[in-house]
């Protein structure tokens, strides 16, 4: 697998023009990716594939070896001056300008044919990683970052795609990687990671080189771990800072031989330093709308590693029919006539025109789903979802409508009372809507997420003033 960078058109060019060329470093570590997808892919998964332990009881392979030795050969014809750090053949050459390499990072999962292995390849300059290459060509994966350039990632036909992490901002709405409940435990740290994992939305232990990765791109807010050496993490380093993050020691310290490794959005960066988490349990219902967010997030990530930012679904559904229900006062407040738009609902159209323009002009596309309420499917509704599809973003904004008779009014209450939200009447309307830790981006007035109850219809936006800009059905 070839990734796309500039790069010299000769070896002997490059080595004569790095001085001082972070762009010059970069091509030639991804030219030593090439080099290493090549030797590592030949072993993958072979039936005969020589084994063997080490002193300190980790398992090493052939293809360790030979990647290694592949980087190695490079490095030692075009940068004779640069030292190298490696994982199985250990330091040689001066370490002011040093390249720090993990052949395999993943043994185990190599050894065993599961494609979640990586090579990494950093260059550190006075102790400080400022280029990074992660490379897991197994599943045809490649991260890379320069500082001053960047980070960057192969999407759609192996075209570049920039890298952002998350802007989430708060512990419970925030996704982590553990990495191994055993490296806490060692740590004497398990109690930290039980209050963490009771403080975030979700704990996984994804494991090596991956999560710092996902982070990179926005898909999670942290990754720790301990008892790391210097080249299981220096490439992940610049990869992470150039997308906007914060990468130090679990102490907050700026090392990579420390042993061990926190890595952030960097918003939540100080906040993941401190052990005393107070975490609090969330419910289905806000797992639920948390979860709808930052699937968002994904969504629009890799729309926008895909080249283009994906354009607005054309509207599908049966049209809603006309005439009039009769609603339970009660559920619904005020009874009135069943909602008869002229046609079905789009996302384009329940909001004003000029709000569709600002979005559009702001760079942001939707996305349409049906109308939910926890596991209540909503016929005929629309729930629109607007952001960015060019960045890894949770800022985004929500509208839904959908016709509503008494039963399912009746449970929709049921269902939003029981997971604690607020209830109240105003202008013959009952709202409903989130409160307390289970608002996630108040309004003015500290409202968050919404529902409003009237006419036979039910209307929905993330913040209690967002209903203002709901149309529909269209006056006349």
């Amino acid at each position: 697998m070839t990734i796309p960078w500039p790069e010299p058109s000769d070896p002997a060019d490059a080595a004569a023009s790095h001085d001082g060329d972070i762009e010059a470093d970069l091509a030639l570590a991804i030219r030593l990716a090439d080099a290493a997808d090549a030797a590592s892919m030949d072993r993958f998964d072979a039936a005969d594939l020589d084994v063997r332990l080490k002193a300190d009881h980790s398992h090493v392979t052939e293809a360790d070896l030979a990647t290694e030795r592949v980087i190695r050969d490079i490095l030692d014809a075009e940068r004779p001056d640069d030292g190298i750090l490696g994982e199985e053949f250990g330091t040689a050459g001066s370490t002011a300008r040093q390249w720090i390499v993990d052949p395999i990072d993943g043994t185990a999962n190599y050894l065993k044919g599961i494609p979640m292995w990586a090579t990494l390849i950093a260059l550190a300059i006075d102790g400080v990683p400022h280029v990074g290459v992660v490379s897991q060509p197994a599943i045809r994966r490649r991260w890379w970052a320069a500082t001053g350039l960047g980070a960057w990632t192969n999407g759609a036909d192996d075209k570049p795609c920039r890298l952002g992490v998350s802007s989430v901002a708060r512990l419970d709405q925030s996704s982590v990687s553990f990495q191994s409940i055993a490296q806490w435990d060692d740590a004497g740290r398990t109690d930290d990671l039980l209050r963490l994992s009771r403080a975030v939305w979700r704990d996984r232990g994804y494991g090596d080189a991956w999560p710092y990765m996902l982070l990179a791109e926005g898909r999670l807010e942290m990754v720790a771990e301990f008892d790391v050496k210097e080249y299981d993490i220096a490439a992940h380093v610049p990869i992470v800072r150039e997308a906007g993050g914060r990468f130090t020691d679990i102490d907050g310290a700026d090392a990579i031989d420390s042993r061990s490794a926190l890595a952030t959005n960097g918003i939540l960066h100080e906040a993941y330093l401190t052990p005393a988490w107070g975490g609090r349990t969330l419910s289905p219902l806000d797992r639920g709308r948390m979860l709808g967010v930052v699937l968002l997030a994904a969504t629009l990530a890799l729309a926008g590693c895909a080249g283009s930012p994906a354009p607005a679904p054309t509207p599908t559904g049966p049209v809603v029919s006309g005439g009039s229900q009769t609603q339970d006062p009660s559920a619904t407040g005020a009874p009135g006539p069943s909602a008869t738009p002229a046609g079905p609902p789009t996302c384009a159209g329940i909001i004003p025109a000029d709000t569709v323009d600002a979005f559009t002009e702001a760079g942001w596309t939707s996305r349409e789903d049906p109308f939910y309420v926890g596991n209540i499917e909503l016929p005929d509704g629309i729930q629109c979802t607007w952001g960015n599809a060019k960045i890894a973003s949770d800022q985004v904004q929500v509208f839904g409508w959908a016709p509503l008779d008494a039963d399912r009014a009746r449970a929709v209450k049921e269902e939003l009372l029981g997971s604690g939200w607020k209830e109240f009447e105003e202008n013959g309307a009952v709202y409903l809507t989130a409160t307390g830790d289970m608002v996630m981006n108040p309004d003015d007035d500290g409202y968050g997420m919404t529902y409003r109850l009237d006419d036979g219809q039910i209307t929905l936006a993330d913040t209690r003033q967002g209903l203002l800009l709901i149309q529909w059905p269209p006056a006349g």
